[in-house]
């Protein structure tokens, strides 16, 4: 089996962001665990069809 590198979400989490969005109407921040729902939900109603929470973690959190 090919080794796969160290999950480092949460130290991503950690980073500070240094993008400035340059206009006052924008808060640039990163999403939390607790916004995934909301941001799945608004993926799934842009593309028109419904994931399993399951295949998102796969895809953005693995």
């Amino acid at each position: 089996m090919i080794p796969t590198p160290p999950d480092a979400f949460e130290e991503w989490l950690e980073v500070p962001i240094t993008e400035d969005p340059g206009d006052p109407r924008f808060l640039v921040r990163r999403a939390t665990p607790d916004d995934f729902e909301r941001i799945y939900d608004l993926v799934d109603a842009a593309f028109g069809r419904r994931r399993s929470r399951e295949q998102y973690d796969w895809l953005y959190r693995r």
